[in-house]
C-alpha cells in the first residue's frame, strides 16, 4: 500500500492508494484514490470516524497537488462523487 500524509490550509489528510490504511490520530480526514486515468483522479473523502464525506475543499485541493506532483503536470481534475473539481498550480 502506498500512502502519505499532505497539510493544507491546517488540515492534514492522508492520501492512500488503496483501502488498506489506518486512520492515525491527529488526521482530519483520508482522501482514497479509487481511479488515476491521467491528470484525471476519482477519490472518496474518509471522515476520522470511517463515514464518507460529501466533499472537502483542503481534501480536494491535497489530492490535486498530489497527482500534480505524481505527473508532473500544471493541471489536475479531481472527481468527488457527481462533482468535478479542477485544481491547478499557481
Amino acid at each position: 500500500m502506498t500512502s502519505s500524509t499532505w497539510h493544507a490550509h491546517g488540515n492534514v489528510y492522508l492520501v492512500a492508494e488503496s483501502d488498506d490504511y489506518t486512520m492515525a490520530p491527529g488526521l482530519d480526514g483520508a482522501v482514497r484514490v479509487l481511479r488515476i486515468d491521467g491528470d484525471d483522479v476519482n477519490v472518496a473523502i474518509v471522515n476520522p470516524d470511517g463515514s464518507l464525506a460529501e466533499m472537502s475543499g483542503n481534501g480536494t485541493r491535497i489530492v490535486g497537488a498530489w497527482l500534480m506532483e505524481r505527473n508532473g503536470s500544471e493541471e489536475a481534475r479531481v472527481h468527488v462523487g457527481p462533482r468535478l473539481v479542477r485544481v491547478r498550480r499557481v
